[in-house]
């Protein structure tokens, strides 16, 4: 998160309507927002998340565990220039600023509504299936080269991540680009990201099979995801890949605006190929009307590279030339855990490590499978480690099959299901003839995984991260298997 965003104390407390405070410094500036305490920083004001309206998700993403206001202070009271607003009056004394508030959950979303509105940059929402989090940090490296830009942090995209970014808009960014999730926009707790985002333009990267009881099939997920079109103001652009199901739905929400298709050939328009692929890089040639350049980058699998795309497209519409285009995209790197790539040596052992974990649905799971697919005959084995796909409660035997005979297609040396909830998976990977090991301990994963190496062995991570195990299964892989460089 950049630190331009500059907060006044007499503007926090007008925003959040304080009650009784201990008097911030005259003049006291404040420089992000935040409720999670990994970002607490010099001047940060720190929001106590306590008293109702804060959702078990945001509790637990915040890492103050409940903790009352005299411990917070205890625990940040040297940290300079911090703010603290809670709702609790403290017993501790401090020359801390703590200002209290009826409702620390209703400031957050008042000081997101105040930058929101005062914000004079172009803002734009991305939504879909998967590849959101790719997307924008694409597009927001790329856009930054044009002008300062602020995108969202990690996958922070329910209504409470969404106030988080907002939150920290800055008055100097041109460009904001903040991440969505369905039920974001379908709303949340009495809010809807629609009416909080208020985006210029919308990117829609994926619809597929990432189901809840409120979206229970494809088409529903579209008719939620397809709001970020249809709220576009008049002037909007609307950005889809040309191959994504649903799209029907999509492009009637976007009627009236200007639509474009990713993939499909257009005058004018951006194109990235696939020259060559690697394990852990891409030979892309990136070209635009007469010009056309080639870049070597550490992004893999056909979805990252049609989230590329996306983004590419948009930046080069908001001005970017093109030289300054292949440039940044020669710089992207794949954010961790999301088709992240490690090479090293054990035992004199060539391994290669493909580590997938932030997050699994069949559309990313397929493209995911088809890189490994495409560059298997640069290796001499493949073990793949399966974790859990979340939000398909009711179509599990449809998607486990289709994985199943995905990941046969490959012809797997070994394949390792990682926890609970894939019995269908290893039922349907026997029908095959794979004998797929099931085990819920990371340290016996890892155990597997080594008595299947030879030289050039790869090893390929997968699994929705949301309420199951499998980034802490990445992390013993990283710590116990070998030293990641």
């Amino acid at each position: 998160m950049n630190d331009r965003s500059v907060w006044s104390a007499e503007e926090i407390i007008r925003v959040t309507g304080g009650r009784w405070h201990i008097e911030p410094s005259l003049g006291s500036v404040y420089t992000r927002v935040t409720f999670p305490v990994r970002y607490v920083q010099e001047r940060a004001v720190l929001l106590h998340v306590v008293g109702r309206g804060w959702p078990t998700k945001s509790i637990d993403g915040s890492g103050q565990h409940r903790s009352n206001i005299d411990e917070l202070i205890l625990r940040f009271g040297s940290v300079p220039g911090l703010l603290i607003v809670t709702s609790e009056v403290p017993t501790t004394k401090t020359d801390l600023p703590v200002l209290v508030v009826e409702s620390t959950y209703e400031s957050l979303f008042a000081m997101a509504e105040h930058r929101r509105a005062s914000f004079s940059g172009r803002i734009v929402a991305i939504t879909g299936t998967a590849g959101k989090s790719s997307t924008k940090d694409f597009l927001g490296a790329l856009l930054d080269i044009k002008g300062p830009t602020y995108a969202s942090v990690g996958n922070w995209n329910t209504v409470e991540g969404i106030a988080f970014n907002l939150a920290n808009l800055s008055s100097e960014d041109e460009f904001a680009v903040i991440e969505v999730s369905g039920g974001a926009i379908l709303g949340m707790r009495g809010r809807s990201a629609v009416e909080m985002v208020r985006h210029h333009d919308a990117i829609i990267t994926s619809i597929g099979v990432n189901l809840t009881s409120r979206t229970p099939t494809a088409e529903s997920v579209a008719a939620v995801k397809s709001k970020l079109f249809s709220a576009l103001p008049d002037d909007g652009r609307a950005y889809r890949p040309f191959e994504i199901q649903c799209h029907e739905i999509l492009d009637a929400a976007a009627d009236g605006r200007q639509l474009t298709i990713i993939g499909q050939p257009n005058a004018g328009a951006i194109a990235i190929n696939l020259l060559r692929s690697g394990v852990a890089s891409s030979l892309i040639s990136i070209s635009c009307g007469s010009k056309s350049d080639e870049a070597d980058v550490s992004v893999v699998g056909s979805g990252q590279l049609s989230n590329l795309s996306l983004a590419a497209q948009c930046a080069s519409d908001f001005g970017l030339p093109f030289s300054d285009l292949v440039e940044g995209i020669s710089h992207l790197k794949m954010a961790r855990r999301k088709m992240e790539s490690h090479t090293t040596t054990i035992e004199q052992m060539r391994v290669s490590f493909l580590d997938d974990s932030h997050n699994a649905t069949l559309v990313s799971f397929r493209s995911a499978l088809d890189h490994v697919q495409m560059n298997k005959h640069c290796v001499s084995r493949i073990v793949i480690i399966v974790g859990k796909i979340v939000h398909i409660d009711g179509m599990e035997n449809t998607v486990y099959d289709t994985l199943a005979e995905e990941i046969w297609r490959l012809s797997p040396f070994s394949v390792v299901l990682f926890d609970n909830g894939l019995e269908r998976l290893a039922d349907a990977l026997r029908c095959y003839g794979l004998n797929a090991v099931e085990s819920s301990d990371p340290v016996h994963v890892v155990s597997l995984v080594r008595s299947s190496l030879v030289d050039n062995t790869l090893i390929f991570l997968k699994g929705s991260h949301r309420g199951t195990r499998i980034r802490e299964l990445s992390q013993v892989i990283r710590d116990r298997l070998w030293p990641l460089q």
